[in-house]
């Protein structure tokens, strides 16, 4: 039997990721993520024997509760941070308080940590060995690297889950694997998220840093920042750190920063904690924010600060990376200084100033292309982006000569990776 490989669910953007490679040995889940109708996919499957988590995303995490209750078997594998974050990935999902709190540690307690950059043995899967290697994009992120005994012939798959090459202020970014021992990689299943986003492309990541800091020093009055809570909390606020401002910080996130603390103990000091009381009071006196809610939805914290402080001509709000069109964030950026806008069910004078920063934490195309020809797999599978993106990315790999076989997986397709 030879491996297949079968996307679940997160072939296309916006899905939540579950990928499955099957050989002989059993069923390996990359990722097991849940979107706004959960992971409906899992209907579809059959018991993985293990699963693997790249990060703590809610796309790529939130389903494990709902495959645990089907499959409570099936061996779950991360990295030690990422087993950690789960508790806050996974408290979104209706995990918090009571019982709810006591499920989500019993799932970290089983979590299998796999290390970094060194083989260990997947439980329960017979010539199987995986391997973690740092991705970028979040605390904890990491690529697999799958080795698989197919029938005597050792098979070698790379798998990115979301990554990016470039440093930020906190996680470093991933490099192409350089392995020493063992055979070259048979497959890359790649993540095309930005795959043709032009704009992400121009993006350099050091000078939106600098004009976050910048537009932030250059305020007259408080500063709202809308964050994701794994990943851009931690890299704005050490940021803003570095440079000197003091911020005070939604106190949900600070059990994510605890975890990370090791990476950021030299900043720690300019922080404070607080409830959506404290951060109103902080805004009052003309303070700077950074509050879990990065598209400013009306009941996230960033959304009800932001409520406080949009007509206010002396305030900043700042919004990070792609914001969607029917959100606050998108409609703070749709608007105009001392126009009319709607937010929280009333129209406002919209008088703070609004100012868009990039830190993105994917791999823009010219990322995606250097990545993938250097590690020169045999296959490369494109996931987890818009299908014409993936399909525009095929197109450059080959016009640049790149000599591999390239696939834009379609969701429930079987791809055969080394076949015979």
């Amino acid at each position: 039997m030879t491996l297949t490989f079968i996307s679940r669910s997160g072939a296309v953007a916006g899905q939540p990721n579950a990928h499955e490679l099957r050989g002989a040995s059993g069923r390996l889940l990359f990722d097991c993520g849940a979107g706004p109708r959960g992971a409906s996919y899992i209907a579809t499957m059959h018991r993985p024997t293990a699963v693997w988590i790249s990060h703590a995303h809610h796309d790529h995490c939130g389903g494990l509760f709902e495959l645990l209750a089907s499959w409570p078997r099936t061996t779950v594998l991360a990295t030690a941070t990422t087993a950690k974050l789960l508790k806050f990935a996974l408290s979104k999902g209706g995990a918090k308080g009571g019982r709810g709190t006591s499920r989500v540690e019993a799932l970290v307690r089983r979590v299998v940590v796999v290390p970094w950059q060194r083989f260990r043995a997947v439980p329960k899967m017979e010539g199987v060995k995986i391997m973690a290697l740092p991705a970028g994009h979040v605390p904890g992120a990491a690529m697999a690297v799958v080795d698989w005994d197919d029938g005597g012939q050792r098979r070698r798959v790379l798998y990115t889950g979301d990554f990016c090459t470039h440093d930020q202020a906190v996680v470093k970014g991933g490099g192409i694997p350089r392995i020493d021992q063992g055979p070259s990689m048979d497959a890359v299943i790649c993540e095309a998220m930005l795959a043709n986003d032009r704009e992400a492309d121009e993006v350099v990541w050091e000078e939106e840093a600098r004009r976050l800091v910048q537009c932030v020093h250059s305020s007259r009055g408080p500063v709202v920042v809308g964050v994701g809570a794994i990943g851009e909390s931690l890299e704005v606020a050490t940021l803003l750190a570095r440079a000197g401002v003091e911020v005070m910080i939604d106190d949900y996130l600070q059990g994510v920063f605890e975890v990370c603390r090791h990476k950021v103990e030299s900043e720690w000091r300019r922080w404070k904690f607080g409830d959506r009381r404290r951060m109103r009071g902080h805004l009052r006196a003309g303070g700077v924010v950074v509050a879990t809610g990065d598209q400013y939805r009306r009941t996230t914290t960033a959304g009800v600060l932001a409520d406080q402080v949009v007509e206010d001509r002396r305030a900043t709000i700042v919004v990070l990376n792609r914001a969607r069109e029917q959100t606050g964030a998108g409609r703070l950026l749709a608007s105009e200084m001392g126009g009319q806008m709607k937010w929280s069910g009333r129209n406002v004078n919209r008088l703070a100033t609004v100012v868009h920063c990039q830190l993105i934490n994917h791999a823009p195309r010219w990322q995606l292309e250097g990545f993938i020809g250097g590690v020169a797999a045999g296959k490369t599978l494109l996931v987890h982006g818009p299908t014409g993106s993936r399909w525009g990315l095929k197109r450059a790999l080959k016009k640049k000569g790149y000599a591999g076989e390239v696939e834009v997986v379609e969701r429930g397709e079987r791809y055969v990776i080394g076949g015979r």
